[in-house]
């Protein structure tokens, strides 16, 4: 049995020794060429401005705010309106326990 599986494993790799092979070892081998994939990138542009002072700059336009607008114009907007009352209930301190 085990000479079966023997000749079975060489008839699979046959064709794989075959393609190891080469026709002609000595033919000539064109050079490999390397181009890098940044060889076209542009290099990054300095920001103008830091990570904390766009993030600031896109809470205030989400906010509807000027971009030009004061850190602290939120300090001098008017009050939000009071939201409807409802009416006071007594609070009877959890009689019945």
């Amino acid at each position: 049995m085990k000479r079966y599986t023997l000749l079975l494993c060489a008839a699979a790799c046959a064709p794989a020794l075959a393609f190891a092979q080469a026709s002609n070892p000595g033919a000539p081998v064109p050079p490999l060429r390397y181009s890098s994939v940044f060889a076209d990138a542009a290099p990054a542009k300095e920001e103008e401005t830091t990570p904390d002072q766009r993030w600031q700059a896109a809470n205030r336009k989400a906010a509807g705010m000027d971009d030009k607008a004061s850190a602290h114009a939120h300090h001098h907007a008017a009050p939000a309106k009071p939201a409807k009352e409802e009416p006071k209930q007594e609070h009877h301190h959890h009689e019945g326990h």
